[in-house]
């Protein structure tokens, strides 16, 4: 029987404790016993001179400088480039994006056929950066994953745009993850594209109670506990939380993940807390200790943006058996999930505090079937089924 292989060119780390769905793919693939090539986006001299992010950008280099790292069927790499694209200056040109594969030290195309890539069954792209490959190497089928508007982005440049449409047109098909993408991707003229949302690692969330530890913050915090899990981009309504925050004095306000803004924002409130990143395999235990989960995005000055995601956490959030109070965008109201939907802040408080007191009324169980139907291993099968 013929080994199966693929290469997926991916934004993010495998070392990071960002975890998205290029990471769930990848374990699925390997669970279904193929060979997996891991590519993230490259590193160059600009990026260890002007990150904000300290931490990750060692878990990038450190890949780097290792050559990588392997186990069994797995092969994960960063390549470092004298230089890379970026919205600045010449960094933006159209030529960088197609020519700096040939800046790489060690040669990333050489390593990546070396390691045994260099004939695959699927290429897997969802980076903008890394358009060569569709070039560089032989594949049977090949796909593009497209999660977020990447033209609402104020930091998306003109040549990214024209790579982007580049991209969906040579790829076998174009996977996005939100309805409202659909219009969108028609736009970029693929030959197929298909609707792909985001799912969950439900074995991962969902426990029976006596396997998930106490947080040692949440030992030293007053509840009830409102969290939020995940990045805190333009698109956070910091303003709601606030609100909420001052509203309801006795309620914890906890957030876990990168906020380089919310220091400024909501650091100056006493029923704050902003904890840092903590890495995936604790994440399930400050879920389930929780009382309510939110996805507070500010639909109403970034529509463009806010309409087009398929919210991973919300999957997560319900497989720890957490109610969900969330912004109302077209995506989530689509999705028909057990989730508590807002649209205006005062509605935002009434909710937190009526399922607090329990007001409202919650069913956990259905949370965590709805859940349990959006795993990892459901998308993977259909990506694999078009692949054959």
């Amino acid at each position: 029987m013929n080994e199966k292989k693929v290469l997926m060119v991916c934004s993010n780390p495998w070392n990071t404790a960002f975890r998205v769905g290029d990471h769930h793919l990848a374990e699925q693939f390997l669970a279904t016993g193929w060979k997996v090539g891991y590519i993230s986006s490259p590193i160059s001299p600009l990026h260890i001179l002007g990150s904000n992010d300290k931490v990750e950008l060692q878990k990038r280099y450190e890949l780097y400088c290792d050559g990588g790292w392997k186990q069994k069927n797995f092969w994960t790499y960063v390549p470092g480039s004298l230089l890379t694209p970026a919205n600045k200056c010449f960094l933006s040109s159209l030529w960088l994006y197609h020519h700096w594969q040939y800046f790489t030290y060690p040669n990333i195309i050489r390593m990546v056929r070396n390691q045994g890539f260099a004939k695959v069954d699927l290429l897997y792209l969802d980076t903008l950066l890394q358009p060569f490959w569709l070039n560089e190497i032989d594949y049977r089928y090949s796909v593009m994953r497209i999660a977020d508007k990447s033209s609402g982005f104020a930091n998306t440049t003109v040549s990214a745009c024209r790579i982007e449409r580049e991209i969906a047109q040579k790829v076998d098909c174009v996977l996005y993850t939100a309805r409202d993408l659909e219009q969108y991707v028609q736009g970029l003229q693929p030959k197929k594209k298909m609707y792909f949302p985001n799912g969950v690692n439900f074995t991962h969330f969902y426990r029976r109670p006596e396997n998930y530890i106490l947080p040692k913050e949440y030992q030293k915090i007053t509840r009830p506990i409102i969290l939020y899990v995940g990045a805190m981009y333009e698109w956070f309504d910091y303003n709601i939380v606030r609100y909420a925050a001052q509203c309801l004095p006795d309620y914890a306000f906890v957030f876990i993940g990168s906020h380089a803004g919310a220091h400024d924002k909501l650091g100056d409130l006493p029923n704050v807390f902003l904890l840092g990143k903590k890495e995936y395999e604790v994440l399930p235990n400050y879920m389930y200790y929780a009382d309510v989960g939110i996805i507070p995005f500010d639909v109403q000055n970034y529509s463009e943006l806010v309409n087009a995601v398929n919210p991973l956490k919300l999957y997560e959030y319900l497989a720890c058996q957490l109610p969900v109070v969330a912004t109302s965008w077209r995506e989530l109201r689509n999705l028909q999930s057990p989730a508590f939907l807002y649209r205006d802040r005062e509605e935002f408080v009434r909710l937190l505090s009526g399922i607090i007191d329990k007001i409202i009324v919650v069913d956990k169980k259905a949370g965590v079937k709805y859940a349990e139907k959006q795993q990892w291993r459901f998308r993977a099968k259909q990506i694999l089924e078009m692949v054959g």
